[in-house]
Formats: C-alpha cells, structure tokens, sequence
C-alpha cells in the first residue's frame, strides 16, 4: 500500500524563496533573477542548487515541516528514513543556517501518465508552460508505483500553488511503518486513491518537475 506523506498545519510559516513582508510576499533574489517574466514562477530545483542564497527559515520543531512556499524541511531523525528506504530516490540538502534541517528533495522522478491522473491544471503561462496551479492528487494508476517499487518517491509532475510548486511525496508501507516506530512528528499518511473510472485529465501536455 502507498501513501502520501502529507505535512501537518503549522502555527508558524517556514520559508525557502520569499519571506514575509509588511504587506505582502518578498521574493528572494536569486529566485527573482530566474523568474518567468510573464507569469513569476521559477525553476524552483535549479534555486535549491544555490541553497546558500536561499532565505531559510524553519519555525517549527517537527521531524516533516511544510514551508509556505513549497518545500519539506525534514529533521536529522527523518534522515534515518532517508538512509534506510530513499537514498536511490530522494536526496537532502543541507545549509548551516537551517540548523538541523534538511530540504527533502527528488533524485530521481516516478513515471507518470497525465491521461489518467484525474488531476486540474489551470491557467498555462504563455512563456514558460507552467500551470499557474493544479488541483487535487494523482490516482494510483496514473503512476508506475508497482513497477518500480520504491519506498519514498515524487510522480513527474509539478504540484502548483500560485507562487511556486509544492513537493508531494509517496511512502510505501514498509517505510511509513518505520516512521511510525521513529514517532516521526508532524506527517499525516493518506492513502493514495484508486481509479473509479478513468477521467481524462484537462490538461493538453505533461509539465515536468525540473
């Protein structure tokens, strides 16, 4: 069986690419450099490649930490998993100033047919092809989950949310049960969903995650 690892409401906002301004979101400078000039989304892996020029911040004590912008920052007892079921699949990145923290990331992108995904994508940008946001979680079938068999995953899609995507991993049962002998905080397991009948997805073309 395979799960989302799907991160807990937190009371105070993490960043990886903005902070928060008086009024409004602040772009980080680097991420700005390699923004879409039509839509502003950004290369968000190719930001993580200059991790020191991010604007960190995790305000959380979790082991599984959403930021606002779209990342997981995942705690040194969260590497443990990592180490055990995810090194061919996943990598972590790691700066000083995250103070014990990782960014989980994808090493390698699970195969993923759109057709059948079940999936909303909305508002294409004229320029760059991404999605200004997509709506709901692939299906089981949509995904080759069986044929690859890895424990920790992300489907080749990009999860969008208006001002950058968001990473959404995939657990198999063998590794969500040790998460839950470690009492890994602050990670909800949520069963990945089955066809009913296959829907087309409204979506023209496959967007890629990097």
């Amino acid at each position: 069986m395979y799960f989302w690892l799907s991160a807990n409401d937190q009371k105070f906002d993490s960043w990886a690419f903005f902070r928060q301004g008086p009024k409004k979101l602040i772009k980080s400078e680097l991420c700005a450099t390699i923004s879409c000039k039509k839509c502003g989304k950004f290369d968000e892996l190719l930001a993580l490649e200059h991790i020191q020029d991010l604007p960190l911040q995790v305000n959380s004590h979790d082991d599984f930490v959403p930021s606002s912008d779209g990342v997981i920052f995942v705690s040194d007892r969260f590497r443990e998993i990592v180490v055990e079921f995810g090194q061919d699949t996943v990598e972590l990145l790691e700066a000083p100033s995250l103070c014990g923290y990782s960014i989980l990331v994808p090493k390698r992108l699970l195969p993923f047919d759109v057709t059948i995904s079940g999936m909303q994508f909305l508002r294409p940008c004229p320029e760059c092809n991404r999605y200004r946001e997509t709506f709901l979680s692939p299906m089981l079938e949509s995904m080759s989950i069986e044929a690859f068999s890895w424990f920790i995953s992300h489907p080749d899609v990009r999860f969008e949310h208006v001002n950058s995507q968001e990473f959404w991993f995939i657990a198999k049962s063998q590794a969500v049960l040790r998460m839950k002998e470690l009492r890994i905080k602050g990670v909800q397991y949520r069963p990945v969903e089955q066809l009913i009948s296959a829907k087309k997805s409204s979506m023209p073309k496959k967007p890629g995650c990097s």
